[in-house]
């Protein structure tokens, strides 16, 4: 299964952080983006540095550790909109093969990417060092752009949307493995 929905899902997972890293003005010092350890449980990571005294860079601390649940939101909302998953019916996809095939792609690599934009261990731990600084911009940004914090709010629900999807169908996924076995 690591192998399966790792091998796209923890590059971009990983490759978020790598980005986020950069836009926060963070040192990376060494990306693995898919390089699966079965006996510690680590697929892929991001080694980084930043400068502790810098509130910019601090507050990058939990905009990197959540970077894959943005990125992840971001990336498979474009791939709706590029298989045109909102116009498929249940009924056109049963009597056109192709498109079959074009939503089977589309559910693989939905699962891929978003069974890997949860957070890891490492990623909570650094989530951690950023978040007075965070806190204290979020409250500021509430007061000084009330609308700003609804964006972000609904994003949080689709972000929560996508998640409840990938619980459903992985565990869909469980049962029929269980079965097949």
């Amino acid at each position: 299964m690591i192998y399966i929905f790792g091998i796209i899902g923890v590059p971009v997972h990983e490759f978020s952080h790598f980005i986020f890293c950069l836009l926060f003005g963070h040192k990376v010092n060494e990306v693995k983006l898919f390089s699966p350890n079965l006996q510690t449980g680590v697929l892929g990571y991001v080694t980084h540095s930043y400068n502790k005294k810098s509130i910019y860079q601090s507050i990058g601390q939990v905009f990197i550790s959540i970077a894959p649940m943005i990125v992840g939101t971001f990336l498979i909302s474009l791939l709706t909109k590029l298989f045109n998953i909102d116009s498929f019916s249940l009924k056109a996809v049963m009597s056109n093969p192709s498109l079959i095939y074009k939503y089977m792609i589309f559910i693989y690599i939905f699962m891929c990417i978003s069974s890997h934009m949860v957070w890891s261990t490492q990623d909570i731990k650094n989530c951690f060092s950023g978040i007075i600084g965070t806190s204290i911009l979020i409250v500021i940004c509430i007061l000084l752009f009330p609308n700003l914090f609804l964006l972000a709010f609904n994003a949080l629900i689709i972000v929560a949307k996508f998640a409840v999807i990938n619980l459903f169908i992985s565990f869909l996924l469980f049962i029929i493995l269980s079965i097949v076995r």
